[in-house]
């Protein structure tokens, strides 16, 4: 999907690299995105909110548990990120004058409960974080986005065109920063998600394949 959102080739995309800290192996987030502008840290999750999570109306249990795991995938980017910037990624060095942004895809939108879920997440993740020992000054210095990967296909799109420095920066700021992000950029960047609506589907031959299937 990057690969093919980079349509006018703006935009830098390194895949995962396993890196060495003494002797511990570990990898790096799943996908290093770069213009000039800014860069995205990007982790990708199979993880859905549970139906039971979605439709409970007394016991918040599933809800809770499902917040949690969320949480986790919140601390475990701000661990290599740690890392990374200290200089321990193999095939990326961060610049210091370039801003950085932290993002989880998800397979599917996890806003289910309004204005609630993602600052109970981020509530939960600081908590977590806290635990470790690291300082949550880190979420605040580079704040983090959870999407879609249905919205981080059009975010893409916008941001090869605009920069990602003028996409993030935006959203991640003020009353934004909970927003899902298709809501931000129908709000904020509503000219280029027409145009983005316009251009169609990244992938025209297998929505073919899809609706054949459909109509069969």
């Amino acid at each position: 999907m990057l690969s093919k959102a980079n349509y006018e080739d703006r935009l830098t995309i390194l895949a995962e690299q396993p890196f060495h800290v003494g002797k511990d192996r570990k990898d790096s987030v799943d996908w290093i995105v770069s213009d000039p502008t800014g860069d995205l840290l990007i982790e990708c999750k199979t993880k859905k909110l549970r139906l039971e999570a979605k439709i409970a109306l007394t016991s918040t249990t599933v809800l809770n548990d499902d917040l949690d795991k969320m949480a986790g995938f919140v601390v475990q980017i701000y661990k290599t990120l740690f890392d990374a910037l200290n200089g321990r990624y193999a095939h990326w060095l961060p610049k210091q004058d370039k801003p950085l942004y932290p993002v989880i895809v998800t397979l599917e939108e996890w806003f289910a409960f309004g204005d609630k879920i993602f600052p109970a997440i981020d509530e939960i993740a600081r908590r977590q974080i806290a635990r470790l020992q690291m300082s949550t000054t880190i979420v605040d210095t580079y704040p983090y986005t959870i999407c879609s990967a249905e919205d981080f296909e059009i975010a893409a799109q916008i941001m090869q065109s605009t920069g990602i420095n003028k996409v993030m920066s935006k959203k991640t700021i003020g009353e934004h920063l909970f927003w899902p992000l298709y809501s931000f950029l129908g709000t904020v960047f509503k000219d280029e998600l027409a145009q983005v609506r316009k251009r169609g589907s990244l992938f025209p031959e297998d929505m073919g394949k899809i609706n054949w299937v459909l109509k069969d």
